[in-house]
């Protein structure tokens, strides 16, 4: 009975390596036909069209001072599992496990499916949804910023992750705040009844700007005097609960300007999403958190995990409107020695 099964052993090995010999195969071969934009699937489609959208925009005007998202290649994954398409890659590519897709003449980039058999994805596969800060990643010798996607990057109203949104929002984190002070979570245990007073001075005068931005036009001297009132009540805020306040200012510096990155990318490629959308409202008015809060419809967690989101990302609104000059770039030369935040930067323009 041993010598049978020893006997029996190379053949299944044999089988097992066969089969896994045909799949790359076909995997190479399925990769290698319907190479037309045309061929590929409704949400394949949609994903490089918005792309191409977003490029032609990016192109003509970055949405960041110094953010040249365009001039990076970008791998576009459906899942983990499955292949990809390279898009830009600046270095050539493979004719075994890619096939460039043929795109309508207007069309700026080059975009390369990658088999799903392709040994170079592997590296891909269990790293999440999107590079990690300070690693690097490379396909075929070019230099990639990885994101994966599903129908809902594509299909769902109102969402952050949103296929340009997600993109630009996290790619932000990765090429333009590696050197930036760290904006981590933070807990609101340290937020006291008299903190939560003071926010709510804070979100009212913040609900007023939205208000002005959402009326498509702003009265100017009511900006001014909203962003007067914002610092403020951010100095009383800050010598109350210093140590709480200054967490939130880092977080909702960092995840604020993200925010604002992502919303000037949906806009370039007419997707609605803004400040204050949820799954099923958007537009709703910050001068409700609280209340909400206080009514038991919100955990307090919200107002850490949440709302630097939504508060930095209207922050950053409000400078473009007031027209700060560069602002931006004060945000991009900052180091962890000397951190810049979105209320110094209102706070210094206030005082000149």
């Amino acid at each position: 009975m041993t010598r049978k099964k020893s006997r029996r052993l190379p053949i299944v090995l044999l089988v097992i390596l066969v089969l896994l010999l045909l799949v790359f195969l076909l995997g190479i071969v399925k990769n290698q036909g319907g190479s037309r934009l045309e061929d590929l699937s409704a949400t394949d489609q949609a994903i490089l069209t918005e792309y191409n959208t977003l490029y032609a925009s990016l192109r003509q005007e970055d949405i960041w001072t110094g953010y040249a998202l365009e001039d990076k290649t970008i791998l576009a994954m459906p899942g983990s599992w499955g292949g990809g398409y390279l898009i830009n890659p600046t270095q050539p590519v493979s004719g075994l496990f890619a096939k460039e897709i043929a795109l309508p003449e207007d069309w700026d980039i080059t975009i390369y499916r990658v088999a799903a058999v392709t040994p170079g994805l592997m590296a891909f596969r269990f790293e999440g949804s999107l590079n990690t800060i300070g690693k690097d990643y490379a396909l075929f010798g070019s230099p990639v910023y990885f994101v994966k996607y599903d129908e809902a990057s594509v299909t769902e109203p109102w969402s952050n992750l949103h296929f340009a949104c997600f993109l630009s929002h996290e790619a932000f984190h990765y090429y333009m705040q590696e050197g930036w002070p760290e904006g981590s979570r933070f807990s609101t245990e340290g937020l006291t009844d008299g903190d939560i007073a003071l926010l709510e001075e804070e979100y009212d005068i913040l609900c007023q700007v939205q208000t002005q931005l959402l009326s498509g036009d702003p009265d100017q001297a009511a900006l001014e005097e909203a962003a007067r009132a914002y610092v403020a009540v951010m100095d009383r805020r800050l010598a109350a609960n210093p140590d709480y306040v200054q967490q939130e200012l880092d977080m909702e510096t960092m995840e604020g300007t993200a925010t604002y990155v992502g919303i000037q990318a949906s806009r370039r490629v007419g997707y609605d999403f803004g400040i204050m959308y949820f799954s099923n409202q958007k537009d709703v008015p910050m001068d409700q958190v609280i209340p909400q809060y206080q009514a038991g419809n919100l955990d307090k967690s919200f107002l850490a995990d949440r709302m630097p989101y939504e508060t930095g990302g209207l922050l950053c609104l409000l400078m473009d409107a007031l027209a700060i000059p560069d602002w931006q770039a004060a945000l991009n030369s900052q180091t962890p020695e000397d951190p810049v935040s979105l209320y110094d930067i209102l706070k210094s323009w206030t005082t000149t």
